[in-house]
């Protein structure tokens, strides 16, 4: 099961939704989370097997990795909205793809690869950890009107292969070279109650996803440290009657306050596709609760999600970073679960 999930289940579209305008960021009021112990939940976490790498952040304030790969520094956007690991044809230069070394790779995570195509990371350095062999996607990462400012992208076959750990506060990347103990397991998941923490079970059934009400209706949203803001689909807001949020004034010479809009943008030919801001009611993620939330509204089938007939069409929204950061959260891959901070 595990080996078919990226190959059938998990979107291998760049997602990268960006936001090109400071709507989300003037009306959002993300919480502020405890930090959960700051540096000693990083000490406990080493002290169960796992390595830290620090994250940074970077343009719209994205989740970035930096890195060595083929001896010349990289970065890496950490995108769990990304199925496949992907890199950059500037940074695929010199790296030998499994046609040319005339192999096929047997992975921990995806199971035979024999795609030709496919490129081999040698050996991959990530702060003080190395990672050999890995398996990488090549496209051309651009995006319109963007600076994208990495080199690829770290996608969740890279997530899943690790174990990892991903800190969406602390600014963190935990990673292991074995698979944890169910002692180990059940031990992390115990500590992490005790200090507060509240887990929601992550879907595996397309991308990862987290069960949601919005306004009370039942959705599914993707969990995607790729994406800027938080966003529905715009078929959901219609369907919930949701409005526009609009300025507080109007402009001069118009009695119409106009709404609040940004662009979302996506790599390659996904293009830029206009979004506008609404204030949910409510939003409920497993046992949690927020209120007057502020999200985007956007067309998602041009990012592959939401689309009727297909697999994704339950994922009808995207929990992005302002909200994964400002909520403290925490996504286990290899339990599993998403985590959040307890709240001020």
């Amino acid at each position: 099961m595990r080996r078919s999930m990226i190959s059938r289940k998990f979107p291998d579209a760049l997602s990268g939704l960006l936001a090109a305008s400071l709507a989300l960021g003037f009306v959002a009021r993300a919480a502020q989370a405890d930090n959960g112990g700051g540096s000693s939940l990083e000490d406990y976490f080493k002290r169960v097997g796992y390595l830290p790498i620090e994250l940074k952040r970077g343009e719209h304030d994205k989740l970035l990795a930096q890195g060595v790969l083929a001896g010349k520094k990289r970065l890496f956007l950490v995108d769990t909205g990304c199925g496949r690991t992907v890199l950059d044809e500037s940074a695929a230069r010199g790296l030998k793809s499994l046609g040319e070394l005339g192999v096929t790779l047997e992975d921990g995570f995806l199971g035979k690869l024999s795609d030709p195509s496919l490129l081999l990371m040698d050996k991959l350095t990530l702060g003080s950890a190395q990672f050999l062999n890995q398996p990488a996607r090549v496209t051309n990462l651009r995006m319109d009107f963007i600076f994208v400012g990495s080199d690829g992208v770290l996608g969740c076959d890279f997530f899943f292969r690790n174990y990892c750990l991903i800190d969406c506060f602390g600014n963190r990347l935990y990673v292991r070279g074995s698979k944890p103990s169910d002692d180990v397991t059940s031990a992390m998941a115990a500590t992490l109650r005790r200090s507060g923490f509240i887990d929601v079970p992550i879907n595996l059934k397309y991308g990862l996803t987290v069960d949601a009400k919005v306004n009370d209706e039942s959705v599914k949203l993707l969990v995607d440290t790729g994406s800027t803001f938080s966003i529905l689909d715009n078929a959901l807001a219609k369907r919930l009657g949701l409005a526009a949020v609009k300025h507080d004034a109007a402009d001069v010479g118009s009695l119409i306050p106009k709404e609040w809009t940004a662009n979302a943008i996506g790599f390659g030919k996904i293009g830029a596709h206009k979004m506008w801001v609404t204030k949910l009611k409510a939003l409920e993620v497993g046992s949690l609760q927020w209120t007057n939330v502020h999200v985007g509204v956007t067309g998602l089938k041009n990012w592959g999600l939401a689309e009727p007939g297909s697999r994704s069409e339950e994922v009808q929204g995207v929990l992005g970073r302002e909200m994964l950061r400002g909520r403290g959260a925490l996504i286990d891959y290899h339990s599993h679960k998403l985590w959040f901070r307890p709240e001020k």
